[in-house]
């Protein structure tokens, strides 16, 4: 009985623990970038915004205490000392040294930039007279090489 009983308890508490996990927390070597932590919104996103102009998206997280973590990834971090050297060695000027996170503090997106790309084309090989051009819900489709030139 008293094996039952800490089978039962045992298994209660990986249920829990699978339970707090939250969407953002990792497995693995896979690990969020975090450059900073501000108690403020708008600091975090004044901040995020930097590294939203480079190939690592920077976006702000907001936590279970309520502060926000500016962060990155999710990025595989097989050796983490040498990721957090590099990611510091990116930027200039220099940033607080970033940490790795598996991302269980975070409860949600505070905020992400927006997609820079406000129309996209595309042309088709067996039909080079047309062009489709994409902005939103708008489209607009031309038959001919000089009205899609002139978009």
């Amino acid at each position: 009985m008293r094996n039952l009983l800490f089978v039962a308890l045992a298994c209660s508490a990986l249920a829990c623990g699978q339970a707090n996990a939250g969407e953002f927390s990792l497995a693995g070597d896979q690990r969020w970038i975090v450059y900073s932590t501000q108690d403020d919104l708008e600091h975090a996103i004044a901040f995020a915004r930097r590294f939203a102009s480079n190939d690592r998206k920077g976006m702000a997280m907001k936590q279970a205490d309520g502060r926000f973590s500016v962060v990155a990834g999710p990025v595989a971090a097989p050796d983490p000392e040498k990721l957090i050297q590099d990611e510091a060695a990116r930027w200039y000027p220099e940033p607080p040294p970033p940490t790795l996170s598996r991302g269980d503090e975070f409860t949600g997106k505070a905020w992400q930039p927006a997609d820079p790309v406000i129309a996209r084309g595309e042309m088709k090989e067996d039909a080079p007279q047309a062009a489709t051009l994409a902005a939103g819900p708008l489209r607009n489709i031309s038959t001919s090489a000089q009205a899609s030139a002139s978009l």
